[in-house]
This record gives structure tokens, sequence and C-alpha cells, in this order.
């Protein structure tokens, strides 16, 4: 979208008239902060893939969670009382401006590990009271699956089919595609790793992560980007988002943030025990980073997919210790 369009589209939905446009470079949709008369706004355009219930599931959400005392993004109305609206083919939505700052995934203070962990925790208890039926239901077998993980081996052959294309850097994502098929196949053997009945199935975030934090210095402002919400093993909510925020995985940080947040929410034994085994096939079972840089030449899409190889060689070496130390710490 051009400004003059973001402008009278804002104008004509919302009648509020813009006089400044400034775009912002972070996640997959397109953002705009609007500086009104007034105040500040979030203008976010999803990508063609987002349905309209996915946008009302997260307008429900935030608007639950922030009677619940928890910081959240507010939803501006359209003139018709929708809160979204089409553009282009594409859904779009306004958001009222929160200032602060958001990261990517790296190294965070063991104080700020621990705010997240709690706040985690908070999101939790509260949607354990949500009143609507339209959270995501747990789709169990994306955590390594013997079906998902043959569905992978098959991407993977195809993905190093279409690498050898690639003169920059397609023999390095062979490299890494044929260790994970290694590690597929060390997995598979062991047989079913995970007991997901014994797992604790909560409603959460979704996507919790570093990155879906609005930040103050180190105190967090809010919690962004509701869409995925929905039934998740709290296990890989918790080891997925301790992974995105600390630069060196370490079995003893991971304990204290789950830990932290065990002192609000339940975890049991199980969870603990399975956390490492879960992320890692729940990893190997996606070709996210690789596929999208095959298709994009993005290279951040490519730094992203050989993050979760090195998560991946990382589980696959320790998570019999890591295991471990979470069950020995709790």
């Amino acid at each position: 979208m051009t400004d003059p369009e973001i402008c009278a589209a804002v104008q004509q939905h919302y009648g509020l008239a813009v006089r400044a446009v400034e775009r912002i470079d972070r996640g997959s949709a397109a953002l705009f902060k609007l500086y009104g008369s007034e105040a500040a706004f979030i203008l976010k355009v999803f990508q063609p893939k987002f349905r309209a219930d996915s946008i009302l599931r997260e307008v429900h959400v935030t608007d639950f969670l922030r009677q619940n005392g928890i910081s959240v993004p507010e939803y501006i109305s359209c003139r018709n009382g929708d809160f979204y609206f089409m553009q282009n083919g594409r859904i779009a939505i306004l958001q009222a401006f929160i200032p602060g700052q958001t990261r990517e995934k790296g190294c965070c203070s063991k104080r700020e590990l621990l705010d997240s962990a709690r706040l985690l925790a908070q999101i939790v208890n509260a949607l354990e009271h949500y009143p609507y039926d339209d959270l995501l239901p747990c789709e169990i077998s994306r955590y390594g699956s013997a079906a998902r993980l043959l569905q992978a081996k098959a991407a993977y052959a195809d993905l190093m089919a279409a690498a050898h294309a690639d003169a920059v850097h397609g023999a390095e994502i062979c490299r890494d595609l044929q260790d994970r098929l290694v590690m597929i196949a060390r997995v598979s053997d062991a047989g079913a790793f995970v007991n997901t009945n014994a797992l604790t199935i909560k409603r959460s975030h979704g996507d919790y992560s570093v990155m879906q934090l609005l930040y103050d210095g180190s105190e967090i402002k809010a919690v962004l980007d509701f869409v995925n919400a929905g039934e998740v093993p709290i296990a890989w909510e918790l080891i997925r988002s301790y992974s995105y925020m600390d630069c060196t995985f370490n079995a003893a940080r991971l304990a204290a943030y789950t830990n932290e947040y065990r002192r609000y929410a339940e975890v049991s034994m199980d969870d603990l025990r399975y956390m490492p085994y879960l992320y890692l096939g729940q990893l190997l079972s996606s070709t996210y980073g690789y596929k999208q840089y095959l298709q994009t030449g993005d290279e951040e899409l490519l730094a992203f997919g050989r993050w979760r190889t090195e998560m991946c060689r990382y589980l696959i070496a320790n998570a019999g210790e890591v295991s471990a130390e979470l069950v020995r710490l709790a």
C-alpha cells in the first residue's frame, strides 16, 4: 500500500485523518505506524493466507486478556462496527499504538527470562476462563508423529533437489537437510519418544516468544500477535519461548525459566521429562526457513532455518541430559 492509499483507507473505514505514515519492518505482516492529529495507531495488513476468523479470534483474545489485567494491543472498530477491513484482497486492522520496542531472538537477562515465564503463566491462567470457542485446537501430530516425520523426509528430499540450483548457499543447505534426515532416522528408530497422552494441554498464546513482546528497556510493556492462540502442549510453549531468549541453550536456565512458570501454573513431571524431545520432534517435522529462502531468496529466513537446525543438533545430542536436569531441579 502506498501512503496515500493508507490515508484514504483509514479515513474511509475509521473516519481518522492521518498526517504521517511510518513503515515498520517486523514480522510477516505489513506494519505501519500512523500519526493522527491526537494519537498514533498501528495498521497491520495480513498476508493473504489469513482469514477473518483468525482476526476475530485475536480480537476476542486480546479483549478478554485486557479485561483480565494483561497488557495487549487494543483493536479499533471500523465505522460499520467490524474490527477489520479488506484492502486489495488482504485483511487489515487498526490498533492503538503502544510505545515500546520489539526485539529479535537473542540474549535476555535472568530477570527478563523470569518476567517472560511469569507473564506466560498469567496468560495461560486467564485463558482457562476464556468464554469463546474459537481457539485453535491442539494438533498433537505436529510435534513429531511418525506420519509427520515421514512427510518431512519427503519434503527435505525435494528441498535438496531445489537447493542444487543455489550457487551461494546450496551446498550448506544440502548438508543441513542431510543432517536432519539422519536425525529423523535416529528419532524414528527410537520409536515413540514422547507419550503425548501424558502431556498437559493448555490454552495459550501459541507463538509466545521474545519477538512477540513489546519492551520499554528491560520492562515488558505488552504481548502482541494472538492470531495463533489455541491449545498447545505447555511444555512445548515453554521450551520454545525459552530457546528464543537465550543465546546459548542451557538446561539450568531452562529449568529456572520453567520453575518460574510453575510458581503460577501447572506443569507435570511428564511435561518436564518429555519437554526437549517434544521440541526436537516439532523442529524436525518442519521445513520452515529453508523452504521460504529457496522461494524468496530472503537470507534472514535461511539464517532462521539454520538456527533451528543447530537447535536440533543440540537437542538430539543432549535431550537426555536436559530432561534429567528439568526433573532434578523441579
